[in-house]
């Protein structure tokens, strides 16, 4: 799938889009399954409670930096495109209910309805397809505007979700929003357009960056939890610190210098991964095995073999994904 216009494909973005993609399904893995790390797991399992809050602050960039390579290229909104996306979407839920029924799960029309008619699952979709559909509009200001211009836009819109969004809570819903997605669009652009000191700094110097910033996020929740029981929202996709991360970790990947066929073959289907992860038939096994997993291993073999099923998943939905290439090639050649 073609989430962003590159004509050709560069293979350290495409790394990054299947590394944020992985990103996601270890997010719902350590935290959606296991619930938030709360008080009284902090007060007794503190090592144990920190390590798992940092780790999860250092995947919680996979949004962000996803829709930051739309940004950084641009998206060409097309009908063909629209078009593809809809129709992995559909493809997709449809092949997994089909699956589902036919190896006895009880399917209710409600669960079919809901992925079809892409429900709170595939919030992601919905937002991106809204920027999508705005992005002729807003492409324009982003290739033509002149830097001061462009830099107080940025200023005033993430000034605007820091007050609304991240302090008050309101508007943007937490990140997970198309209003949250143009904002990062606009930046990624800026990246692109605009190099300063602060974004030319090295891809190791990068990495260490991200790192930082996410620790000083984990060290705030944790504490917050410990002594006051509030994490601070940050631990949501529109606080100012986890933004700035997924800058650092976006723009590492923008210096790797890397060309393979395999890592592009791979993430051609990466959004196939988070499709069929999140399909409502699938996301209650995924969560409850991520579940049982974690009651019977502990501290890093949980995490190594949480890591495990992810890479054995992914490579499943890729290869499932590529029934759908060959259909949607199939159908395109004989459309007018």
């Amino acid at each position: 799938m073609t989430m962003a216009a590159i004509n050709t494909r560069q293979s350290n973005f495409e790394l990054l889009r299947l590394v944020a993609i992985l990103m996601v399904l270890f997010h719902h893995a350590t935290y959606v399954a296991l619930g938030e790390v709360d008080q009284s797991t902090v007060q007794t399992l503190p090592w144990a409670a920190f390590y798992r809050v940092f780790s999860n602050q250092l995947c919680l960039v996979c949004v962000n930096a996803f829709v930051m390579i739309s940004g950084w290229f641009g998206i060409r909104a097309t009908l063909k495109g629209a078009c593809s996306l809809l129709f992995q979407v559909v493809f997709l839920s449809a092949l997994v209910t089909i699956v589902m029924g036919i190896s006895g799960h009880d399917i209710k029309k409600a669960d079919t309805l809901y992925a079809l008619l892409f429900g709170s699952n595939y919030w992601f979709f919905v937002a991106y397809m809204v920027l999508y559909v705005l992005s002729p509009i807003i492409n324009p200001f982003t290739e033509s505007a002149t830097k001061r211009t462009y830099t107080n836009v940025l200023i005033a819109f993430f000034t605007l979700e820091t007050i609304l969004g991240f302090f008050l809570g309101s508007e943007f819903n937490k990140g997970y929003s198309a209003l949250s997605f143009i904002g990062i669009y606009l930046l990624g652009g800026y990246l692109r357009r605009y190099p300063n000191p602060f974004t030319t700094l090295s891809a190791g110097k990068d990495l260490f960056i991200y790192l930082a910033l996410s620790l000083v996020s984990a060290a705030g929740f944790y504490f917050g939890k410990k002594f006051w029981d509030i994490g601070f929202h940050l631990i949501h996709y529109n606080s100012p610190l986890l933004i700035l991360a997924s800058v650092y970790f976006f723009l590492a990947f923008s210096k790797i210098q890397i060309k393979s066929k395999a890592i592009n073959w791979a993430a051609a289907s990466a959004f196939a991964i988070y499709l069929i992860q999140e399909h409502p038939l699938v996301k209650p096994f995924y969560l409850y095995f991520m579940f049982t997993l974690a009651e019977t291993h502990s501290g890093l073999l949980y995490f190594g073999a949480v890591w495990g099923v992810i890479l054995i998943i992914g490579f499943f939905c890729i290869l499932v994904d590529q029934l759908r290439i060959a259909c949607w090639k199939v159908l395109i050649k004989k459309c007018p």
